[in-house]
């Protein structure tokens, strides 16, 4: 658990298939949808990252020193988290798309995304 929410790893059956473990994940994010730590939950379903995280709990009932968990908890985030190169400058986002559509089209275009992302809003 963190300050921004909880890391929440469920051992599940190997033999299910990919949407059975999705199913399972999402009714454990509804469970915790009104925990106050919940609400930010990462449910993991990865068998390694379920025993890393299995190793934290007991080095933490054992007592060990906080640096071995954050160790722990920082190979973890090292392995979901791709390290990208920092971009000093970066650049406009130029939209290849957009350039290659007529004016009629784009103005459609910004008028989908904008009631797209109006509606995401009201959720």
């Amino acid at each position: 658990m963190t300050n921004r929410g909880v890391m929440v790893s469920i051992d599940v059956n190997e033999d299910l298939n990919r949407s059975q473990v999705g199913s399972i994940k999402y009714s454990v994010l509804e469970a915790l949808e009104h925990d106050p730590f919940g609400q930010k939950a990462i449910i993991i379903a990865d068998a390694d990252l379920h025993k890393r995280i299995q190793a934290i709990g007991n080095k933490l009932q054992e007592g060990h020193p906080i640096e071995a968990i954050t160790e722990e908890l920082a190979n973890i985030t090292g392995r979901w988290m791709p390290e990208l190169p920092l971009n000093e400058k970066q650049t406009e986002n130029i939209d290849q798309n957009k350039q290659m559509m007529n004016e009629e089209e784009k103005q459609e275009l910004e008028n989908i995304n904008q009631e797209q992302s109006n509606h995401q809003k009201e959720r």
